[in-house]
């Protein structure tokens, strides 16, 4: 046995680890088992950037994968995954096994924790609650009332509606998308570091 076939396992069963990782993710030669982006199986395969490993194609995928994988998109995150990557020459591999990270499982809890943190970015910067006035024009125009007493607000509260609710969701499905990528780019850097430092 030589002195590298120790080193050798070593890379060997790290490589393993990562492919078991990697094993939902839509890989070259399945990818065409997917349903709807199986169709563009042919176009992907031919484009070499969706499939390396290298930092310029991966780094970028981490970010674009873990943001796309906290947004409230669930059903259509793989497509948009695929797209991105195509627009963005980052490994749709990785992309696209980052929206893994939300199924019908974990949606709920990871949801909740985006909207929160989204809503207190919200409330922060004074944008929730903000108070839209119905223009002028139209304040003098309204006489409907919702009962023989009560005229319609001249006011709305954008807080309590569904468009606050999904911006919320958005803001910190980012924010959280951005801090869990950079804690798996720095894994995915140390990781990078080790498989190709000098022997």
């Amino acid at each position: 046995m030589s002195m590298d076939d120790p080193q050798r396992t070593r890379r060997h069963a790290r490589l393993r680890w990562v492919k078991r990782l990697l094993r939902f993710a839509p890989r070259r030669a399945v990818f065409h088992r997917y349903p709807v982006v199986g169709r563009f199986a042919g176009f992907a395969r031919r484009r070499a950037h969706l499939w390396s490993f290298k930092p310029a194609q991966v780094r970028p995928a981490i970010y674009i994968g873990t943001v796309l994988s906290l947004w409230p998109v669930l059903g259509i995150q793989l497509l948009l995954a695929v797209a991105v990557s195509l627009l963005s020459r980052t490994n749709v591999m990785v992309t696209g096994g980052l929206q893994f990270i939300t199924n019908p499982l974990t949606a709920a809890p990871l949801y909740y924790i985006t909207y929160r943190v989204g809503q207190f970015v919200l409330t922060k910067t004074g944008l929730a609650g903000a108070q839209v006035p119905v223009a002028a024009a139209e304040a003098d125009t309204i006489t409907l009332t919702l009962s023989a007493n009560e005229a319609l607000p001249r006011s709305f509260d954008w807080s309590s509606t569904f468009g606050t609710t999904v911006m919320a969701l958005f803001i910190g499905g980012t924010l959280c998308g951005l801090v869990l990528g950079a804690v798996i780019d720095l894994l995915y850097l140390l990781f990078w570091k080790i498989e190709h430092k000098p022997r």
